[in-house]
């Protein structure tokens, strides 16, 4: 069941969270940013990692810009059905950026069984672009580095890295993409031939 706290109604409960009160946050992101989640799980059947990566995206775009998207909101609908429209797009933007760069640099090629004896090019290939990848990697400054070994090598979540190094949730995930668009460029200008 919803909690409900004080909040007469969701106008209230988005006013209170629009003015810094802990409680509100709290309700809207279990009773509304978690469907961010289950959408991406159920209704475009992604992954976890990819489910998780979007309630993430939710929650920083929530609050970006003093709370721009929520401060949109007019109240003549449903939050629920708001929130609903906002998490369809942000995951129809995640998937668009997956098509429009299928090569995504952090994803290292598969390891190779050794009892398929796959064709000896591909595997050179694709052991050539993991040292590439990592060789650019330590090219990184120290924190995006940090930040990539962390979370794409070592699996950790947002909320383990910021208690890690001492930063928020959110600006895990904002310094985490700038890390990777700073890794894409590096693997993209130096790994260009094992692409």
């Amino acid at each position: 069941m919803p909690e409900q706290f004080h909040y007469d109604n969701e106008a209230d409960l988005i006013r209170s969270v629009i003015n810094g009160d802990l409680n509100a946050s709290r309700v809207l992101v279990n009773n509304y940013c978690r469907r961010a989640y289950n959408i991406a799980l159920n209704d475009f059947e992604l992954d976890m990692v990819t489910a998780d990566d979007i309630f993430q995206d939710l929650c920083i775009h929530l609050i970006a810009n003093d709370f721009r998207v929520l401060r949109k909101w007019n109240g003549t609908s449903p939050l629920s059905a708001y929130f609903r429209t906002i998490i369809r797009n942000l995951i129809r933007d995640h998937l668009r950026k997956r098509t429009e760069d299928p090569m995504d640099p952090l994803d290292l090629p598969e390891a190779v069984d050794p009892n398929d004896e796959p064709d000896q090019e591909r595997r050179l290939i694709g052991e050539q672009l993991a040292l590439c990848i990592r060789n650019a990697t330590e090219l990184l400054r120290s924190r995006d580095r940090e930040l990539i070994t962390l979370r794409h090598w070592k699996d950790f979540s947002y909320a383990e890295i910021a208690s890690m190094i001492g930063i928020t949730i959110n600006n895990v995930g904002v310094a985490l993409m700038r890390a990777e668009q700073r890794l894409a460029k590096l693997v993209t200008n130096r790994c260009r031939e094992w692409l």
